[in-house]
């Protein structure tokens, strides 16, 4: 039997920090809460707790991470997401005061600064290094970065009150990298984007008398004007012609590819920033598959296990034996939780 799949006697841990993510101490109040992780959305995540009167937070700088422990002999618990904390509600209940609070992921920071000025980011920019500079313009000095030689292959202008975030997307996704996104220690972080195809399989869920995923999922199917085919055209002159990349939907298994469809259904984005002809490629095939995500989405209830937003696993159950990865993730801060899991399915 799988470690995981035995006996567990969980429970949730709040850790209260400061602005710099120094530990304080131990949130020993928390009543109830949950929180949702989500690859798809702007921030990353959102969540609520429900805490005692008597913590003493600073609601402006302090910061929590919330730890899982399975309870499971021979596992050690670990850090699922770090937050911040935002319009706290002080609630009364027969004399007992207690406080409701909204939880909002650490890229918040990041997209409450706008620009003041005209920003231009000129042709032969560095891009990484473009993006390191706007973040610590932000006062985020706790950044994993992976480096890239990649330049601006055109100048980008953006505009007054624009969001830092909106900027350090665009340039991120220029680069062939993931959008801006914290870690679960609230460590920002800037890496590659890299293809379902490329990723190994983090977890597998498997039906069967020890499998930790309810009996209980879902399937869903939306097939109406799903693309097999995606073009994305960057900016030319008169002189030099624009950056085009093209990912084709040929794979025998698919039911949207050409060859089940007979035809070709195209879709294209065109004024696309990107530094080089391998970033235009990688930019048209995550588009194809974003463009295609909707027409197989899992959703599954399983035991609390270590795995991560965008990781993939192996989803074996009833006529389908599938990869998918990981989209959303929610949890309740309760000790019979299970993570409510939304997967894309990859093929």
């Amino acid at each position: 039997m799988s470690i995981w799949g035995m006996p567990r006697s969980p429970r949730w841990r709040f850790t209260l920090l400061d602005a710099n993510l120094r530990e304080r101490n131990l949130l020993t109040s928390v009543r109830e809460g949950d929180m949702e992780l989500s690859a798809d959305s702007r921030l990353g995540g959102s969540g609520k707790i429900t805490i005692s009167d008597t913590e003493t937070v600073n609601w402006l700088s302090d910061r929590v991470r919330i730890f899982y422990d399975p309870g499971i002999p021979g596992v050690t618990g670990w850090a699922v997401a770090t937050f911040m904390f935002a319009s706290p509600t002080l609630k009364v209940d027969d004399g007992k005061q207690f406080f409701e609070v909204d939880l909002l992921p650490l890229t918040t920071i990041v997209d409450g600064y706008s620009l003041e000025r005209r920003l231009v980011a000129s042709k032969g920019a560095n891009i990484i290094r473009l993006v390191e500079q706007l973040l610590r313009e932000c006062s985020v000095t706790d950044i994993a970065v992976t480096p890239s030689a990649k330049t601006l292959t055109d100048t980008i202008t953006f505009k007054p009150g624009d969001s830092y975030l909106t900027v350090i997307n665009t340039l991120l996704d220029a680069a062939g990298y993931w959008g801006l996104w914290v870690d679960a220690l609230g460590q920002f972080r800037l890496e590659p984007y890299r293809l379902p195809g490329e990723r190994a399989v983090q977890f597998e869920f498997v039906r069967g008398k020890h499998s930790i995923h309810a009996a209980k999922w879902e399937r869903e199917h939306d097939i109406a004007s799903v693309p097999n085919k995606y073009i994305v055209v960057g900016h030319g002159t008169d002189e030099k012609p624009p950056l085009v990349g093209i990912a084709t939907d040929e794979n025998p298994n698919s039911p949207y590819s050409v060859q089940a469809r007979g035809r070709v259904i195209t879709k294209a984005d065109t004024g696309v920033e990107g530094a080089d002809q391998a970033v235009f490629n990688r930019l048209a095939a995550k588009r194809l598959i974003a463009a295609q995500s909707v027409v197989a989405k899992l959703t599954v209830s399983h035991a609390i296990v270590p795995i991560s937003l965008r990781e993939l696993v192996l989803f074996v159950d009833t006529g389908i034996s599938v990869r998918a990865t990981v989209q959303r993730m929610k949890f309740s801060f309760t000790d019979d939780s299970l993570c409510q899991a939304s997967w894309r399915e990859v093929r």
